[in-house]
């Protein structure tokens, strides 16, 4: 199960939606809400593996995921 939290910054909202996979807990920042709530739809429907497949890169802006701390992350290009 997968859920989204909003998160306010000086720049606006961004969401990020927070899974578990392999006993860890992963997320994911988006910029806009409708990307989060399809990713979360794609992590219920596919699992992670799957939606990291799917998953366009033009649905969260100029980002690239890393991992850092256990945790994936959106970092700008």
């Amino acid at each position: 199960m997968a859920s989204i939290h909003a998160q306010k910054n000086r720049a606006g909202s961004t969401y990020r939606v927070l899974w578990r996979q392999n006993g860890r807990q992963r997320s994911l920042s988006f910029e806009n809400l409708p990307a989060a709530e399809r990713f979360k739809t794609l992590l219920e429907d596919h699992g992670p593996d799957g939606a990291l497949r799917i998953i366009e890169p033009d649905e969260i802006g100029r980002h690239v995921p890393t991992v850092a701390g256990g945790r994936t992350r959106i970092s700008t290009i």
